[in-house]
């Protein structure tokens, strides 16, 4: 399943913006409505997370020259 992650600025952990079921928008329309304006976002598959959530907060990831798009 493609989800797309994204660090708002107010934090300094990732957030995972998971569609819902059925929804008839692509996940670049929803991530261009839902992750904050301004803000970097990066589509992957959820295979891509890590197994473990203990360190979930820890989570890190490169939004400088690796992103799909940016919230509007």
């Amino acid at each position: 399943m493609k989800l797309a992650i994204f660090q708002p600025t107010d934090s300094e952990t990732i957030s995972v913006l998971i569609p819902a079921p059925n929804c008839q928008l692509s996940l670049e329309e929803i991530c261009r409505k839902d992750v904050p304006t301004g803000i970097k976002y990066k589509i992957i598959d959820s295979s891509e997370l890590p197994d473990n959530r203990d360190f979930r907060n820890a989570w890190q990831f490169d939004f400088s020259n690796n992103f799909d798009g940016v919230g509007e």
